[in-house]
């Protein structure tokens, strides 16, 4: 079973007119200063990207695959190693999608401990899709419940040794 869910094309054109309004804004502003006007531009440039190459989150049994956008290659997140998604608020009227990875995930991206200190999460995904930031998290949640529930393979623990020492 696999889900796709994909950003939306009128959310990105929506801040791409924002972006391009604040470039331009500057340019014909002396107050603004240069550093803004290339930071918008920037982001124009990211926000035109995500339009040929809008992002996509593909569900299925085994985990989320983050692709599109300015990313090279996708970005894969097994489900046994997220504890939870949930919608974090980082700043007034701003949400956004965020997960902690579990305690024995088998792979964390650098400066996880650092993003926790700071926002209270290990990560997030970008936003703009097509449903909301919390209709989102209940679909995360409620697939990797699923397919964490129809993983039946048995795991032996990491420390656990498959060999025997002594005699029978």
């Amino acid at each position: 079973m696999k889900t796709e869910i994909v950003t939306s094309r009128k959310k990105t054109i929506l801040l791409l007119l924002g972006s391009l309004v604040f470039v331009v804004g500057g340019v014909l502003s002396p107050r603004v200063s240069y550093w803004a006007d290339v930071f918008f531009a920037m982001c124009s440039i990211a926000f035109v990207a995500m339009l040929f190459r809008p992002y996509r989150l593909t569900l299925d049994n085994e985990g989320l695959i983050l692709s599109g956008g300015s990313q090279r290659s996708p970005f894969k997140i097994p489900w046994r190693d997220v504890d939870r998604f949930f919608v974090s608020r980082p700043r007034l009227g701003v949400t956004m999608i965020s997960f902690n990875y579990s305690a024995n995930a088998s792979k964390k991206l650098r400066g996880t401990a650092f993003a926790r200190t700071l926002t209270g999460a290990d990560g997030g995904l970008p936003g703009g899709w097509s449903k909301s930031d919390a209709a989102v998290v209940d679909i995360l949640n409620e697939y990797r419940q699923q397919a964490l529930a129809d993983d039946q393979t048995f795991r032996l623990p990491e420390n656990f040794s498959t060999t025997y020492a002594g005699k029978p």
